[in-house]
């Protein structure tokens, strides 16, 4: 009952005045998502080619990015009800219901019932998770598959029953097809989480790893090679300085990066975990989290919608079993 009580508080946070314009949060993305779910439409479902009306008529309407697999749920309630608007958001409010109850599952695994609650009231509330929930946006549905997946692994790393496995490889699959920098907040935990539970069964890990990106490898050749063929706008995503810069490496900002913070980081570290074996992956956690959020012209972080998945608030929900 206290479920489904915090769940209608924030469904009325995300429903209230839903129908308005795609305006309110970033806005540029929102209307991007929406056209190419219109086209794929207005195109007789042909995802391969996603395309945009803001850049004209020429090549460059097409814009292969992430592969278009949540325009592509939009496109399919068009069919019944032709407001792409508002189905868009829906479609998104939808899948907070379900990152709620992934939410909830996974503390439950690992805490109380009441913790659990606790973690869906917060998630429910969270402003910032509000306004992308609301949104023409992907976010919410990989939210959705992320939490998912782990749940699903966590069941198969304790059950030992092979359809835990499959389902959360195909979310984690699904998860990544949405946006690949998902490997870097959920690809550590579930690795870990496998090698944790099956340490001497290392072929689980790499049929994971082989068969959840392979459906990501085949877009990102198909979309990449188009894009560069035709000197399209969504060329330079496909180029590695987009994402990762050596130069980082070299610049000093870097390593001053909140340094307070990073102290609090270690202390927690080595307070809290006592395998070194799992300091290991909390330091590669916080090594790559870093390399995302540094900015190389200011050496700053950056606020972003995947800030709630950084791994500070993780470690300090960890149990201190």
């Amino acid at each position: 009952i206290l479920f489904l009580l915090i769940i209608l508080i924030g469904l009325s946070l995300r429903l209230w005045k839903i129908n308005i314009p795609l305006l309110e949060f970033s806005p540029s993305r929102q209307i991007q998502t929406a056209e190419i779910a219109k086209n794929i439409l207005n195109d007789n479902f042909s995802f391969l080619y996603p395309r945009v009306n803001y850049y004209g008529n020429d090549y460059d309407r097409y814009l292969l990015v992430e592969f278009p697999v949540y325009n592509l749920l939009v496109a399919s309630f068009d069919l019944i009800s032709p407001n792409y608007e508002l189905n868009g958001r829906l479609v998104s409010v939808v899948f907070y219901v379900l990152s709620a109850f992934g939410l909830y599952k996974v503390a439950g695994e690992f805490f109380n019932k009441k913790v659990a609650l606790l973690s869906v009231y917060f998630f429910s509330i969270s402003p910032l998770n509000v306004l992308t929930s609301r949104s023409f946006q992907p976010d919410e549905m990989l939210l959705a598959a992320s939490l998912g997946s782990f749940y699903f692994l966590i069941k198969w790393a304790r059950q030992d029953k092979w359809y835990f496995y499959f389902f959360s490889l195909l979310l984690f699959a699904v998860s990544v097809l949405i946006k690949v920098t998902v490997l870097v907040f959920l690809g550590l935990p579930l690795f870990f989480l496998i090698y944790s539970y099956k340490r001497k069964s290392l072929e689980y890990a790499f049929i994971y790893l082989v068969v959840s990106l392979s459906p990501f490898l085949i877009w990102y050749l198909h979309s990449s090679q188009f894009s560069k063929a035709l000197n399209i706008q969504s060329a330079g995503t496909y180029n590695i300085s987009t994402w990762f810069d050596f130069c980082t490496f070299l610049d000093f900002k870097y390593y001053l990066n909140d340094p307070t913070r990073y102290f609090i980081w270690k202390i927690n570290v080595d307070y809290r975990i006592i395998d070194p074996r799992d300091k290991v992956y909390w330091d590669l956690a916080d090594y790559f989290s870093r390399v995302l959020n540094h900015q190389k012209d200011t050496g700053n972080r950056r606020a972003h919608k995947d800030e709630p998945l950084r791994n500070e608030g993780v470690l300090f929900c960890q149990s201190n079993e």
